[in-house]
């Protein structure tokens, strides 16, 4: 393999993506990287765990502020019982899925991946809540 895909070897380049699973399956998540031989650990943020005090599930409007000004985007969202957060949103910049979500008792928040400017990017949406049933 190392003539099409390339050897790993003491003094060449290495830009690696070690992950738990299918680099390219949703659940799949990113453990280190190597960039230019140098590795970075993904540390996933921990993850609040009080119960959820509403259910996000529905479709939102979601206004932001990008370098570029204020923006708008829509939300389809499911929520689980213990709060985990799913759905797509959509933008004039594209749509992607929610790879990663969560509601803690007032708290969200939630990730996707979308194409910005020809490059794919993560993109985090939180703030808190109020006014749920």
């Amino acid at each position: 393999m190392a003539e099409t895909l390339g050897s790993i070897e003491n003094g060449k380049i290495a830009n690696l993506i070690v992950t738990d699973g299918d680099l390219f399956d949703k659940k799949t998540k990113v453990k280190i990287v190597f960039v230019d031989g140098r590795k970075y650990e993904v540390r996933e943020a921990l993850r609040p765990s009080e119960p959820p005090k509403g259910d996000l599930s529905g479709k939102w409007k979601l206004s932001f502020t990008t370098p570029q000004g204020q923006e708008e985007a829509t939300a389809d969202l499911s929520m689980r019982p213990d709060g985990t957060l799913s759905g797509n949103v959509a933008s004039n910049h594209g749509s992607g899925s929610v790879f990663s979500g969560w509601v803690s008792g007032e708290k969200f928040s939630f990730s996707i991946n979308i194409s910005i400017e020809g490059s794919s990017s993560d993109v985090v949406f939180s703030g808190t809540f109020e006014g749920l049933p």
